[in-house]
């Protein structure tokens, strides 16, 4: 049986709730997803917002550095992340 493939929204999803503080292995005991695609998945949306958790296994993910053409409108502050959620700051 071939292994069924997760949309890059459901990966979002689950790597958003990551970023909202949830655990590791909770989030990857509840879906069913190996710590480890878990951890990739956050590491690739973090690099390339959803375009990061499109790409198929062994293809290269063109990654574009980050311009003022990508900012969201409006007033954004420094820790605002790719993907539009607020970072904290350490």
């Amino acid at each position: 049986m071939a292994k069924k493939r997760m949309s890059a929204a459901k990966k979002e999803a689950l790597v958003l709730r990551l970023l909202r503080g949830e655990d590791l292995e909770t989030v990857s005991r509840e879906a069913g997803v190996p710590l480890h695609k878990l951890s990739d998945w956050r590491d690739a949306y973090s690099a390339a917002g959803r375009e990061g958790l499109k790409a198929k296994p062994g293809d290269p993910v063109s990654i574009e550095p980050w311009s003022e053409k990508h900012e969201p409108r409006g007033s954004v502050n420094s820790n605002t992340h790719p993907g539009g959620f607020s970072v904290a700051s350490t």
